[in-house]
């Protein structure tokens, strides 16, 4: 079940990955193998040297309680391919936090309904167009003129 979670958050991230995205998927990973919830056993192991970023591994998670450090990503951030590997113990946890810098679908934008396309004589239509754009660029010329030149 934990290399599913693993799974399931790591497919939500671009191949490759940057060393940010490393981390967030970690913070992800033990988020939610605490029952979606930062009060739990896993977290964040720091790191300060090495391949890190912020401060934090990009590939290990540990469990508060025991230490156990938990290599979930092999080749990280290159393929970051989803794991659950023990690779020994350590007391450096910090707690994940559901934060909204996870990624997600964006929305697509709406659309306002398409303008019907000019009935009538399309030369006309034309020239009103052009007339509409030599006022607007009059207009801009004389609004950079007021800001002194801009």
């Amino acid at each position: 079940m934990s290399v599913a979670i693993v799974a399931s958050v790591r497919a939500q991230y671009p191949t490759p990955m940057t060393l940010e995205q490393c981390v967030k998927c970690c913070n992800e990973v033990a988020y939610r193998l605490n029952g979606n919830s930062a009060a739990g056993p896993w977290g964040l192991r720091a790191k300060t040297d090495g391949t890190q970023w912020g401060g934090y591994s990009k590939d290990v998670i540990v469990h508060r309680e025991t230490g156990q450090l938990i290599d979930i990503m092999i080749n990280s951030p290159a393929t970051s391919i989803p794991a659950w590997q023990d690779v020994g113990v350590n007391a450096s946890y910090y707690a994940p936090v559901r934060v909204e810098w996870l990624p997600t679908a964006p929305e697509p934008p709406t659309l306002p309904p398409a303008e019907p396309p000019p009935s009538g004589d399309l030369a006309a239509t034309v020239a009103a167009l052009e007339t509409r754009v030599a006022r607007l660029e009059a207009r801009f010329r004389q609004a950079g003129e007021v800001m002194g030149g801009v």
